[in-house]
Order: structure tokens, then C-alpha cells, then sequence
């Protein structure tokens, strides 16, 4: 099996998992630690599963605050979502990256320090995550999805019913500077 791994900006990667198919259908190996290493993917220490069942939910954008900050490596298992990952770090400060994922061959990894959100663009959805650093809910942050700063063009108008409370009161951007 093989990878192909392309950067996302500074904030991590896109690894896209070779499909081997017959008539049949196909079949995709879609994680290989020592693979994932040798790209300079670290190891995991949890893995999660999200479900939401209808589309426009948005999900993010989460974070940890350091010491307790996780890399996460990202795929849609089933259905379609618009991805956003701002970077919250130095010199990247601000940056986003927005792109539609819909391949369960597709993981994207981000780094520490990055903040990462999902719109789901069809209902059943379902996300799988490998994170770097356990889940610590003192450490849990939130950057507001309709931060004008941020520039993100959600595909769905976000409904305010499709968000948690942890999200509607989620932070700026501006308030974060220098946090990481």
C-alpha cells in the first residue's frame, strides 16, 4: 500500500491512502504508523469518533491550550464536511485553510496549536480523530466559526440550533494572540 502525503500550509498535511479495487469494489489500508512516522506523523494516544445527524452542523472550532495542546489526524468515514483549521501559533497566526473532505481514504493532520472545525454538508455524518495528547476539559478551547477576522465561507448558513452553547461563546481571534 502507499501514501501520498501534501502540506497544509505550515499547520500539517493531507495523506491520501492508494486504493486497490477489482469489480468488487476496493480496498484502502488507511493507517500505517510506521508509514505515518517516517512523514514526521506522531503517535496517537486516543482515538474518537463524532456522529451528527444533520447537515449544517458545525463543530468547532476546537482547540487545547498548551501544556495539554493535541495534534489531530482527521477523516470523514462517512458523508461530507467543509474543513477549517486556523493555526494559532507564531508566525502563522490567523492562517486557514478551508477545503471539502469526502474520501475515507483522505486523513488530514494538524498540528498542536491548530484550531480545527467541521460543517457537515450532508446528514449522517461520521468523523474518526487520532489525537496526540488525551482530551483535558480545563484546557478546552473554542475560536468563534463566525469570527470576521477568519474569512471562512461556511457552504451553509450556520443555524444557530446546529451549535453547541460551547461554541456560540467561543472566543475571537484577537483574544488568542500569543496564547500559543
Amino acid at each position: 500500500m502507499s501514501y501520498a502525503f501534501e502540506p497544509v500550509r505550515d499547520m500539517g498535511c493531507i495523506i491520501r491512502a492508494e486504493r486497490n479495487g477489482d469489480p468488487r469494489g476496493w480496498l484502502a489500508e488507511i493507517y500505517n504508523a510506521e508509514i505515518f512516522a517516517a512523514a514526521g506523523v506522531p503517535g496517537f494516544v486516543q482515538d474518537n469518533i463524532s456522529r451528527s445527524s444533520e447537515a449544517g452542523t458545525v463543530r468547532g472550532l476546537h482547540f487545547q491550550f498548551p501544556p495539554h495542546q493535541q495534534g489531530k489526524l482527521f477523516r470523514v468515514a462517512r458523508g461530507a464536511v467543509f474543513n477549517v483549521a486556523v493555526d494559532l501559533r507564531g508566525p502563522g497566526f490567523g492562517q486557514v485553510d478551508q477545503r471539502v473532505l469526502d474520501d475515507p481514504t483522505v486523513w488530514i493532520y494538524l498540528e498542536p496549536g491548530v484550531a480545527h472545525g467541521v460543517q457537515t454538508l450532508e446528514a449522517e455524518v461520521e468523523l474518526h480523530y487520532k489525537l496526540t495528547a488525551r482530551f483535558e476539559p480545563r484546557a478546552l478551547g473554542a475560536l468563534r466559526y463566525d469570527d470576521s477576522a477568519l474569512g471562512i465561507a461556511w457552504p451553509i448558513t450556520p443555524d444557530r440550533s446546529r451549535l453547541s452553547p460551547r461554541d456560540l461563546a467561543a472566543r475571537s481571534l484577537a483574544d488568542l494572540e500569543g496564547a500559543f
